[in-house]
């Protein structure tokens, strides 16, 4: 008797175990997170290329971030900003950022991983990058994964950064009691328009001045100058240059990109003090 309930149970058990294992296997997560997609460079604030004005005034979100895709970074270093759409998936885990371009052989690296899904940017600024950043094509795409390690990989995208403009006055937190004694000054780089663009506190564009010639030295822009009605002004304002030199195509794997090529300066703050 004694057999036969142990012969019963050790049954009763493989059955279980048989259950559970084939319960397992049918509930395993095998759909891979929708295909992210990159947002490609839009266009410049207030910037208008072959006469053509995009109506594109404001990328900025309430913290001052440029939502204008691929994109130079208007921070202190040579700095390329990426984008995504919002990931809509539920299960995410975490994202890869991969970058790549088309002078090293093995050039194609994972620069880091986001671990939250909250955050659909990244800024690269180059620290694993012994050599500069400059007049080179970058390439980007990510690869995001859920949490049953199943991962799609998004689209690419590119920007080649140039010099960034060499900014001498006004400088960060500069005060006046009257806008109109403020002279912006920037070194030009050959062969590249520079844009003088001047927002209010809350980042919407005032005014976009384009500068078509190339003085050796030093461009001066009188604030006097710009025209800017004086009952848009608050009493903080903030400006940058942003350089352009245009776009070229350049093709990867039989596929063919627009390559924007261009730079920004930091942003300044100037305020009007009574």
């Amino acid at each position: 008797m004694f057999k036969l309930f142990k012969a019963l149970s050790i049954g009763i058990l493989v059955i279980l175990i048989s259950s559970c294992a084939g319960k397992d296997t049918t509930d395993v997560d095998t759909t891979p997170p929708e295909k992210p997609h990159m947002i490609k460079h839009l266009g410049d604030t207030g910037i208008t290329h072959s006469g053509q004005n995009y109506g594109l005034d404001n990328f900025f979100d309430e913290d001052g971030f440029e939502n204008n895709g691929i994109d130079a970074f208007n921070g202190g270093l040579n700095s390329i900003q990426i984008s995504w759409d919002v990931l809509t998936d539920t299960d995410i885990d975490y994202v890869e950022i991969w970058r790549f371009n088309l002078y090293e052989e093995d050039d194609t690296l994972k620069i880091h991983t986001l671990s939250e899904n909250s955050q659909n940017y990244y800024i690269d600024s180059f620290d694993d990058y012994e050599s500069t950043p400059i007049d080179k094509n970058w390439f980007y795409f990510i690869k995001v994964f859920d949490t049953s390690a199943n991962f799609s990989v998004s689209d690419t995208v590119c920007y080649h950064l140039i010099d960034k403009p060499v900014i001498y006055s006004p400088l960060g937190n500069t005060q006046t009691d009257n806008f109109e004694n403020i002279t912006f000054s920037w070194n030009e780089a050959s062969s590249t328009v520079f844009h003088l663009l001047v927002f209010d506190e809350d980042y919407n564009l005032l005014k976009s001045f384009s500068s078509l010639d190339s003085p050796e030295n030093v461009y001066e822009v009188n604030f006097a100058d710009l025209d800017i009605p004086p009952s848009s002004l608050t009493n903080t304002l903030i400006w940058q240059i942003v350089g352009d030199k245009g776009s070229q195509i350049r093709e990867v794997n039989g596929v063919s990109y627009q390559v924007y090529l261009g730079s920004e300066s930091e942003s300044y703050t100037i305020k009007r003090v009574k």
